[in-house]
């Protein structure tokens, strides 16, 4: 579930019983850049990516300071599977049918 809070691109969203504070990045352009530059964000904060559709992703974590958890969601905002990215990353880290 995502709630609307300060802005349109922030929200609530809830997974697991754990409440996170997400940035939503809707455009091509805020997924293309995600958290590059970053070396830390809390951790009751993330970026939520959203699709119009169920779509086969990748992201890496080229230029980003920091190791994330992504946490890939189905259409039923079911969760997919978690992957662990680590810093500076360059390899793709994939999944299919991602909301």
């Amino acid at each position: 579930m995502i709630q609307a809070k300060k802005s349109k691109n922030i929200g609530t969203f809830r997974i697991g019983g754990e409440e996170f504070d997400v940035y939503i990045a809707k455009s091509e352009k805020a997924k293309a850049r995600g958290f590059q530059g970053f070396n830390s964000v809390p951790e009751d904060e993330g970026m939520l990516f959203v699709n119009s559709e169920p779509e086969d992703v990748w992201y890496h974590m080229q230029n980003v300071g920091m190791d994330l958890d992504l946490v890939f969601m189905d259409e039923d905002m079911k969760v997919i599977s978690k992957k662990r990215g680590k810093a500076n990353d360059p390899t793709p880290i994939k999944e299919s049918g991602v909301m």
